[in-house]
């Protein structure tokens, strides 16, 4: 299953929400609840330039030479999330339900072959 088209806001995300470590936080737990939940696969919007969501965004134009491509949140969250998956594609995502599953305190673990890695 794959989710389509998921990210912190609707229409370009939110200036101060969607480009902050808060917003990195989110993705890391969304993309945890994601895999816990059977997705194979999530695509994290993309927009224009003036996106506030963007995992990465050029420079305008062909500015390149002088300027630099700028990442945002969403883009530390798909390193993160290579590091906890690994590359054994055996990785198993628990939800650990910490005090008593509420969404304020999130903890997860990752096994593999029914063992605790991370």
């Amino acid at each position: 299953m794959i989710m389509f088209e998921t990210n912190t806001a609707s229409c370009s995300g939110f200036v101060g929400i969607s480009d902050s470590y808060t917003a990195a936080l989110w993705g890391l737990d969304w993309a945890l609840t994601l895999a816990y939940n059977n997705f194979s696969a999530a695509l994290f919007h993309i927009g224009g330039q003036n996106s506030y969501y963007n995992p990465f965004t050029p420079p305008p134009t062909n500015q390149t030479t002088f300027r630099q491509w700028t990442v945002g949140p969403i883009y530390y969250v798909a390193l993160v999330m290579s590091e906890i998956l690994g590359p054994s594609n055996k990785s198993q995502v628990v939800d650990l339900g910490l005090n008593s599953g509420t969404e304020q305190t999130p903890g997860w673990a990752v096994y593999e072959d029914g063992t605790p890695t991370k």
